[in-house]
């Protein structure tokens, strides 16, 4: 990369950290120049970024950019940081708070429409906290519409050359407040898998997430919801992209998942079985929480503490559940751990995801 002066614009504080820091690891990894550029507008929701298609996938109207169901938090981040490619990346990333548009499809029209005919070689996305507070629970389905319509609009504008899976990797929500009794950040992260906690997955082939939970920033000069640790998103970004977009083999990208679970009834405990190795950085008695309830609902999530951690595995006491044990969650909170200190994470450092 040539000195920043190069680059225009002073100083270039003017471009997002995260996209620059994500082409540079890239660039590092594989020898050669990557093309980056942004598209941005912070506190903006994903109904400005979709098409009129792809919100009418998701049963949305035209005029769907109704005003938040609560106030946004402040400086509310915004949307991607694409990063990939010989020729091009696209990325558009989060700054300033709630003052960007919010009319439905005005940012794909104006932003996005003009740069189909660019041949990409993925999206990096960095946006949601404006949608903890407008259509939370639509997002799950708002999302990977506009992924899939991303994906055609770019492979029929640029005559083929963008492939029809183009790579898109997102980062999963940070942080906001320390104490609060909302779940909107919890619930937007899983929505933000499609309700399925890792990706790729069936209804999300071809991306990658950073999970970035574990960055708070109470201090940050930017508002919480913008830590200044822009290395380790990039960095966890970085592997997904070399994974997936670059199909570097026996890579690590994400963080261990659940793959099986056994209730042991007589001595009240629940066993966890994860698809990686383990790495224990703290035995948090709030990480996990059982649902028991004998009514599918409301649910009553009562603390299951962890009483032993082995490679695989993971043990949770149930003491106090009284009633069937009908759910489990983990990380399931808007602040869910210190500075790197969540419960679990691998060998290589990546946390394990939050999951319901």
């Amino acid at each position: 990369f040539p000195p920043t002066e190069n680059l225009g614009h002073g100083n270039f504080t003017y471009f997002s950290a995260v996209c620059w820091l994500l082409g540079r690891y890239l660039h590092e990894a594989l020898g050669y120049p990557v093309g980056l550029v942004e598209a941005a507008w912070g506190g903006t929701p994903i109904e400005a970024w979709s098409s009129r298609r792809a919100l009418g996938t998701c049963g949305l109207p035209g005029d769907a950019g109704s005003k938040p169901l609560a106030p946004p938090p402040p400086a509310l981040p915004s949307r991607f940081t694409p990063p990939l490619s010989p020729s091009f990346v696209f990325s558009v990333s989060p700054h300033r708070s709630v003052s960007g548009p919010e009319a439905p499809s005005v940012l794909w029209n104006a932003m996005i429409h003009p740069l189909l005919n660019m041949t990409l070689r993925g999206v990096a996305w960095y946006q949601g906290e404006t949608n903890a507070f407008l259509h939370t629970d639509l997002y799950n389905c708002t999302f990977p519409a506009l992924i899939a319509d991303w994906r055609r609009a770019f492979h029929a504008g640029s005559a083929g050359q963008t492939e029809p899976l183009l790579p898109f990797g997102f980062v999963q929500l940070s942080t906001y407040r320390q104490q609060s009794p909302a779940d909107n950040f919890a619930r937007l992260r899983w929505h933000q898998t499609a309700d399925l906690g890792v990706v790729p997955n069936a209804r999300m082939p071809g991306t990658f997430m950073a999970v970035a939970m574990d960055l708070c920033d109470e201090r940050s000069p930017y508002g919480s919801v913008h830590p200044r640790d822009k290395q380790n998103v990039a960095h966890r970004l970085q592997l997904g992209a070399r994974a997936v977009a670059y199909g570097e083999k026996n890579l690590v990208f994400q963080g261990p998942y659940p793959t099986r679970a056994v209730l042991e009834v007589t001595r009240a405990l629940l066993n966890l079985t994860y698809s990686q190795e383990l790495v224990c950085r703290q035995r948090d008695p709030r990480a996990f929480e059982v649902c028991c309830s004998s009514q599918p609902s409301p649910c009553r999530w009562l603390p299951a503490t962890m009483v032993a951690v082995r490679s695989r595995t993971v043990t949770l006491a149930l003491a106090g559940c009284g009633t069937p044990v009908v759910a489990l969650r983990y990380a399931w909170g808007e602040w869910p751990c210190e500075y790197r200190s969540c419960a679990l994470y691998n060998a290589q450092g990546l946390p394990a995801p939050p999951f319901l």
